[in-house]
């Protein structure tokens, strides 16, 4: 298959796309543009017609102005002067007076030829004057006429561009209501399962790859799902859970012990630790979510590939940290703001004085704690805040035990779902330790295996029990096997060729889409993009975060109405006027 724009890679499964109604409105929207573009289309022809016409008359024009005649010739040719045949002296009498008399006549017919001439020179300085006045404005004519000509060209290269702008917009409709290509995604699936068992192992011969990676990544990528589901007997969970069991027996058993630390006062943890440039600004975006997410791990995406992460992440953070961010807003009020004679102490205030009488509150007054003020808007006294809290969970930063547990172990552990991995256990405990209210609005993304760790979280009754789930963003996560909240939004972002979300057997088009879970994929090898060519080559260019990054870029290109409706969803709650951001990291401790 020719490569093709990096939009046209993007799948889209699940959201709420558009009702029966509007597809139909898009359907007619795009036959009218259909029906504009092939009048548009004749209009150009019609227009490179007039042009030639004008270009063919101006050359006429022109061939005209230089049809020179030349001045005319004596209209008479006079005989021979007389007097200069015989010499005056030899003359006789009477034969002088016979030559005088024929010089005479000689000079009358010439003085008539020569006037004659003269009148015709005369009649023709008058022509060539007409002629030259004329020659004058056929060359006016024939410059207008190119003129018109140019102008003619340059209307028609707009309107040919405005063709391909209408093309362009009849298929962004059509991919916005999800009927364009829906026939060719659905082949090009069949095909690649049919030839998933037959095709790749033939193409050893292949030439031009780089090196076996370069060959095997793209070769394997598509159907790794298949692969992962052939060789776990269908059942992902269950081999994880006997993969994992078989990693504890190993690994000695330990603790995981959580603690706040404290960027930008020195080195932590043999990390220097500097304050992140972003701590105080408020997300506000998915995008800018998944950089701080980024970095919060060790993989460096400009350094040259390495086997070995390095010991701190990319900003100089200890492995293994998570942070929580606080995004506080302010909702006007839906009502006249009318200042409180008596408004309420401040929390501080209100901490001092509880339960030291009616002085500090009134009597009636309910017992409230702080953290239940802390989520009820200041409803009658100004704008209503609203705060989310969102946690960041980066990926694997170690293969093999270590003293932190972004390991291949917690991968199992999360994977089979048996019990809570040291990395749940994390995130349940820095949300305590950051005085995240009961029933606040939590949110969870996470890339890797912090995407599974985001899922598996949200899906705990731990979790359900004690915050409301505002939304999970998920990238490069095998998530297919983990249930979703009713009525929040989820996404996920995947590609082909980088194998980890596949490891739950199922690919990006075979996961559990539904109304309020979206997922998108792409594949990275069919774009013309050289971005995504040489990401398609490695895992270490395929699963970074930065990858996932420009699919959901390219996806929101799409204009689907589903993918815009989910990220407004979710990034309505990182909106906000203030922001603080807290770190936490684990460390295993032997039992």
């Amino acid at each position: 298959m020719s490569a093709r724009d990096p939009v046209d890679t993007i799948r889209i499964h699940g959201g709420r796309g558009l009702s029966a109604p509007d597809t139909d409105v898009m359907r007619q929207a795009s036959a009218w543009l259909t029906q504009g573009h092939d009048e548009a289309e004749r209009a150009v022809g019609a227009l490179y017609y007039a042009r030639e016409l004008l270009e063919t008359a101006a050359r006429t024009m022109l061939v005209q102005t230089l049809q020179i005649t030349t001045p005319p010739a004596p209209v008479l040719t006079l005989p021979v002067n007389p007097a200069s045949m015989t010499p005056h002296s030899k003359r006789s009498g009477v034969a002088n007076t016979g030559a005088e008399a024929a010089e005479r006549n000689w000079l009358a017919i010439a003085s008539v030829a020569t006037q004659q001439h003269a009148n015709l020179l005369a009649d023709w300085h008058a022509a060539q004057v007409v002629a030259e006045q004329k020659r004058a404005e056929l060359r006016g004519r024939a410059a207008r006429a190119q003129l018109i000509a140019d102008r003619i060209t340059d209307a028609a290269r707009v309107l040919t561009q405005f063709l391909h702008d209408v093309e362009k917009a009849r298929i962004q409709l059509l991919k916005a209501a999800r009927l364009y290509e829906d026939t060719e995604n659905t082949v090009l699936g069949l095909l690649h399962r049919a030839l998933s068992t037959s095709v790749w192992p033939f193409t050893l011969g292949v030439a031009g790859a780089n090196s076996f990676s370069e060959w095997l990544i793209p070769s394997i990528a598509p159907y790794s799902d298949d692969l992962i589901k052939n060789l776990s007997g269908g059942n992902v969970a269950f081999t994880a859970s006997v993969l994992s069991l078989l990693a504890h027996k190993i690994v000695p058993p330990s603790t995981l012990m959580v603690t706040e630390i404290v960027p930008g006062h020195g080195e932590l943890l043999n990390c220097p630790s500097p304050m992140p440039n972003w701590q105080g600004i408020p997300s506000n975006t998915i995008l800018n979510l998944f950089n701080r997410v980024g970095d919060l791990h060790p993989f460096d995406p400009t350094a040259p590939p390495s086997g070995i992460y390095p010991e701190c992440s990319r900003t100089g953070l200890p492995k293994g940290t998570i942070a929580i961010e606080k995004i506080t807003r302010q909702i006007p009020p839906q009502f006249p703001y009318i200042a409180s004679p008596n408004p309420p102490l401040p929390l501080d205030k209100l901490d001092k004085h509880r339960g030291h009488g009616k002085a500090a509150r009134n009597a009636q007054e309910p017992e409230t704690s702080r953290r239940e003020l802390l989520t009820e808007p200041e409803t009658g006294y100004g704008p209503e805040v609203e705060t989310t809290w969102v946690v960041m969970i980066p990926g694997t930063q170690n293969f093999t035990p270590g003293e932190h547990a972004f390991d291949g172990v917690t991968d199992l552990d999360l994977m089979a779902d048996v019990a809570p991995s040291q990395v749940s256990q994390q995130v349940m405990r820095a949300l305590e330790l950051a005085e995240v209210p009961l029933n606040a609005k939590v949110m969870l993304i996470g890339h890797s295996l912090g995407g599974i760790a985001a899922v598996s979280i949200a899906a705990s009754k731990e979790f359900e029990n004690k915050y409301q789930l505002a939304g999970v963003i998920t990238a490069g996560s095998p998530t297919a096997t983990f249930k979703a909240q009713p009525g929040v939004p989820y996404l996920h972002l995947e590609n082909d060729e980088e194998i980890v979300s596949n490891l739950d057997g199922k690919g990006g088009d075979h996961g559990p889409a539904s109304d309020d879970r979206i997922i998108i994929t792409r594949q990275l090898s069919a774009s013309n993009n050289p971005i995504d060519q040489n990401a398609s080559k490695s895992l270490t260019g395929a699963h970074p975060i930065e990858t996932h990054q420009r699919t959901l870029e390219l996806a929101l290109e799409t204009g689907d109405p589903a993918v815009h409706n989910i990220v407004n969803q979710l990034e309505t709650q990182l909106i906000g006027t203030e922001s603080e951001t807290k770190f936490f990291t684990g460390r295993r401790v032997p039992n």
